[in-house]
């Protein structure tokens, strides 16, 4: 019975891991590319203030014209 307590705890805080890690993708039309991966949300957000900002200066991102989007993606959401 012990043996079973660990088993569901090792696979309840292997999923708490994952439930908070997360990717920041630039995507532009049908491609994608990961700029960072494996950080909480929160560590990510000056991170996509910085990749906006030099992603519009390189005119290859422009929120207000709906040219490419930066953004935080659930890890839960890749196959890898």
């Amino acid at each position: 019975m012990l043996r079973i307590v660990l088993v569901l705890g090792f696979t309840l805080s292997t999923s708490a891991a994952v439930a908070e890690t997360y990717r920041l993708i630039h995507a532009i039309g049908n491609s994608e590319k990961v700029l960072a991966k494996g950080h909480s949300k929160r560590d990510f957000e000056p991170m996509k203030t910085d990749r906006i900002a030099i992603a519009e200066a390189l005119g290859i991102h422009s929120e207000r014209l709906g040219t490419g989007s930066i953004t935080c993606l659930h890890e839960s959401l890749f196959d890898e």
